[in-house]
């Protein structure tokens, strides 16, 4: 199985919810720069743009908005299995 890059899709992920690079980078505490990066890096992966720039602001295109649906699908997945593993009230403060 060959993936795309995955902090690369957490970045799209964040950039689709948010519909900003500087808000995605703010909300995962990174540089709008790196955040543009791995934007780049994911549409070279898949040889396709997945973003366009608007005069008022970023938007997912059409490739953008299927993939994005597809990926929100995989991150629920992932936090539902996560949920039912982690005992509760686990803390996620490492000592």
């Amino acid at each position: 199985m060959r993936l795309p890059p995955l902090n690369a899709l957490r970045v799209f992920h964040a950039v689709g919810s948010t519909s900003s690079i500087r808000s995605a980078a703010a909300e995962l505490g990174v540089s709008h720069t790196a955040v543009a990066r791995h934007i780049k890096e994911l549409e070279g992966w898949f040889g396709t743009r997945l973003v366009e720039t608007t005069a008022h602001g970023t938007a997912l295109n059409a490739e953008g908005r299927r993939l994005h649906g597809s990926v929100s699908d995989a991150f629920a997945l992932i936090a539902q299995a996560t949920a039912e593993i982690r005992p509760p009230g686990q803390s996620m403060e490492l000592r």
